[in-house]
């Protein structure tokens, strides 16, 4: 039984809401105008230009440059990438720019292993091997060390991770658990957002982008060396969408706005502090069949979501002679937000401290510490409850890891666990043993890990109603109508994960470097729905009968595939780079069809630079079909073509969805709500840089 909606704090929250609604648009439109002058007066005075550094980017690497490049994701310390054990893809900077995507969704569809579905003009579902909606959980999503998963159901809003994507140094991308580190939920994957330093970004930007899907956004940002050991930076961006048109009633149009700041502090040559600090603010569109209990029983709602809130974080990182490193990282986080009509409100604090050093000259450990705390407080919409309406969480954790050099540093084995305690299911542990081989331009590895998923603070305590199915009706020949409503378990158990992993890295040529990963995960107590008996409610606001769907941890998934991934350096000016997944999945328990995705992807992206000035970059993806969803097999066709005008000055135009008019990702109403296809759209994106 659902409990009784509290009418007193939502009240009170729509009016606040209304409020901040007034406030934040009146404040936008300030913004917005601001931009526009900012942007003329920067056009009409390029005199002062001066072109920002150039990115480090795989398109224009040799191959001795893509062995030697270094990652921090997979053993949060520097490595070169070749001889990572694990299933490792960077995305560059200079990836972002040539690629023509317009968020961080878009840029992952380079990766292989990881699905990518619009769902509409502001919602991704982004998974990695499998389990992909819009509620993904499986896969751990940080910026800068900052977890961004959403404690409510432990996805994260991706509308909400509107950088200014200039700012982005990398990203890098591990598929397949990264527990004995990173922690619950790392279990699909880990994607490691990693913006650049301030001292990489002196001087201003402006990039302002238009469509002829009416998206339009501005992005602004300016750096200063205070010293030559001191940076700081500000940036801003503004981002308006209307709404699609194939789809009535999805009401899917945006605006938002994002400012914020850094500062980077090199004290000495053994300590340097970092500090962010970060706000947004905007208006989501959302529509989702509204269930009631008189005709016409099941209706459209379409609404607007109000997302506000923001961040601050502080690192500092020590490195002294001898090789030790430490680091300690702490940041406040909130978000407020109304969404699908209920209001939810987080506050994170974090903290967490790491040690690495040589225990030996085969031997190097490391250790680290932490804590989180979540507070948060809701108020029930018109289909969700839950209960209670506000809680407050801890999470402790600590991990440790040895890594043991063998060979003459040819052959590394590392084994480690991470230790979790939560307030839903207690202790877990998490182990893990990889082993890596390197000689010359071959790596070959391997990894056995169990990793697990804690249940969210929705699925333990909430009740959401989907549909309704009135009486007298093939599904319902009685005479009261049957409100199905999916409920939570205060009893859940953590979702496991057994995962095999086998990888090698290879330049096959001089001009050839091919990395491939086979995987087989093992999956026991995935959340399932079970349907329990109807229980007589006598109203309001008439008697009616709950048709329960109880979460439990009901199934056993089995998920086996390939991945493979290349790059290949045809000339100079020429390289290709490609990707393609195969993905199987069968359910040992229970049903898998929610969880079936499309069996293969491919992807080709070459990068051409035809003159000094002008550049081609054509993207083409083919997507398999989603049986269980309805969901056709596409292909798609993006180009990009970028000219130099001048030191400072890119002008480029981007098609994006070139071989239909439009497309569907996934089903119209997948999870519950009104989807939109992907129409073939034309934008053209200005960036200036100068000053630096």
């Amino acid at each position: 039984m659902a409990p009784d909606r509290p009418v007193s704090l939502s009240k009170q929250s729509s009016g606040v809401s209304v409020m901040t609604s007034i406030a934040g648009l009146l404040g936008r439109f300030c913004v917005y105008a601001a931009c526009t002058i900012l942007s003329v007066s920067v056009i009409l005075s390029l005199a002062a230009e001066a072109s920002e550094p150039e990115d480090q980017d795989l398109m224009s690497m040799n191959i001795e440059d893509l062995m030697t490049m270094e990652v921090t994701s997979v053993s949060k310390q520097a490595e070169k990438m070749i001889g990572a054990s694990a299933a490792i893809f960077v995305i560059t900077a200079k990836d972002i720019r040539r690629s023509g995507a317009h968020n961080i969704p878009e840029a992952l569809r380079m990766v292989p292993g990881m699905q990518v579905s619009r769902m509409d003009n502001n919602n991704y579902a982004v998974s990695a091997r499998g389990f992909n909606d819009i509620f993904s959980n499986k896969i751990l999503v940080l910026i800068d060390g900052r977890s961004v998963y959403t404690p409510s159901f432990s996805g994260v809003f991706w509308s909400t991770q509107d950088l200014v994507l200039a700012d982005i140094d990398r990203i890098e991308v591990i598929r397949g658990p990264g527990a004995t580190l990173w922690g619950a939920n790392a279990v699909g994957g880990v994607i490691n957002v990693i913006t650049k330093n301030t001292a990489e970004t002196r001087g201003s930007l402006v990039e302002v982008s238009v469509g002829t899907k009416t998206e339009r956004s501005v992005s602004l940002r300016h750096g200063v060396e205070v010293n030559p050991n001191l940076h700081f930076r500000a940036h801003l961006k503004y981002r308006t969408q209307d709404a699609s048109t194939t789809v009535p009633g999805a009401l899917d149009e945006s605006e938002h706005v994002r400012g914020g700041i850094r500062l980077d502090w090199i004290r000495d040559t053994e300590n340097s502090v970092s500090l962010q600090a970060d706000l947004f603010s905007g208006e989501i569109g959302n529509g989702n069949p509204m269930p009631e209990l008189v005709p016409p029983y099941n209706s459209l709602a379409s609404h607007i979501d109000q997302q506000n809130g923001g961040h601050i974080l502080v690192r500092w990182d020590h490195q002294d002679e001898s090789g030790s490193n430490m680091s300690l990282q702490a940041y406040y986080d909130v978000d407020d937000r109304i969404s699908y009509g209920q209001g939810i409100e987080n506050k994170t604090l974090d903290v967490e401290f790491q040690h690495d050093f040589a225990f030996s000259d085969v031997v190097r450990a490391t250790w680290g510490l932490g804590y989180r705390t979540i507070e948060d407080a809701y108020f029930d919409s018109h289909t969700v409850f839950l209960y209670p309406l506000t809680r407050s969480v801890a999470l402790m954790s600590g991990f440790v890891q040895g890594e043991f050099s063998l060979l003459e540093d040819r052959a590394k084995v590392t084994v480690g666990s991470k230790f979790e305690d939560n307030d839903f299911t207690g202790l877990e542990v998490q182990p893990s043993i990889r082993v890596s081989y390197l000689k010359d331009d071959l790596a070959i590895w391997g990894s056995i890990a169990r990793a697990v998923r804690t249940p969210s603070r929705m699925e333990h305590g909430f009740a959401i109603s989907i549909a309704s199915i009135p009486p007298f009706t093939p599904g319902n020949p009685g005479a009261l109508p049957i409100l199905m409503q999916i409920q939570g378990n205060e009893n859940l158990d953590t979702e496991e994960l057994t995962a095999f992993e086998a990888g090698v890295r290879k330049a096959v040529m001089d001009n050839l470097w091919i990395d491939a990963t086979a995987y087989y995960d093992k999956y026991a107590g995935i959340v399932s729905t079970a349907a329990g008996a109807p229980v007589f409610n006598p109203g309001p606001p008439i008697p009616h009968l709950i048709l329960p769907l109880t979460l439990g941890n009901n199934r056993d998934i089995d998920v086996n595939g390939f991945e493979l991934a290349g790059t290949w350096r045809a000339a100079d000016a020429a390289t290709l780079k490609f990707a393609y997944t195969h993905t199987e999945t069968s359910a040992k328990t229970g049903s898998s069809a929610k969880y079936q995705g499309p069996t293969n992807q491919a992807s080709a992206r070459a990068s051409f630079d035809v003159t000094d000035k002008l550049e081609l970059d054509v993207w083409g993806r083919w997507v398999d079909e989603i049986s269980s969803l309805g969901v056709d097999a596409y292909g798609d066709l993006d180009i990009r073509l970028g000219y130099q005008i001048s030191e400072g000055v890119e002008l480029s135009v981007t098609g994006k969805n070139l071989t239909d008019d439009e497309r569907w990702e996934t089903a119209p109403n997948e999870s519950g709500f009104v989807n939109t296809p992907a129409e073939r759209s034309i934008s053209l994106t200005l960036r200036l840089t100068f000053g630096s």
